[in-house]
């Protein structure tokens, strides 16, 4: 059994209350955020809106807007990585170590994410990786 058919068995309404999962949805979301040095706003706001909803202080609709921007945050990061990578491509030896370094960093993303934003993430990686490999064999 695989780790993620193991989560997905425990990490369910049968065994763990609603309100659990979704703080321990919040506080996987501040752990990845640490992760970034200077996390976008839209991003935070998301998890302060979902803890507020699930005091009863924030709106369905109030928690939808801030998941859709959380989400725009997201793909922004995501399209930034690939521009970067991108934009190193075209500078050369160096270029293609950044280019390289790029991907990882969208593949990760990709990875860590785990929703609509990770499948984006791990998309645009492999075509970015399939760009990369192209620009390099020109350049090298």
């Amino acid at each position: 059994m695989t780790a993620q058919d193991k989560l997905w068995l425990v990490l369910r309404e049968d065994w763990i209350p609603a309100p659990v999962l979704h703080e321990f949805a919040c506080r996987c979301a501040e752990r990845a955020l640490a992760l970034v040095d200077t996390p976008d706003p839209r991003s935070v706001e998301a998890i302060a809106t979902k803890r507020a909803w699930l005091r009863g202080e924030a709106t369905d609709d109030e928690l939808a807007a801030a998941q859709d921007a959380a989400l725009a945050a997201a793909q922004d990061a995501v399209l930034a990585a690939v521009q970067a990578a991108a934009w190193g491509c075209r500078q050369g030896r160096a270029g293609r170590r950044l280019g390289r370094q790029g991907r990882r960093q969208v593949r990760r993303m990709g990875r860590r994410a785990g929703c609509r934003v990770g499948r984006l993430g791990r998309r645009l990686g492999r075509r970015l990786g399939h760009r990369l490999g192209r620009c390099q064999g020109r350049t090298g």
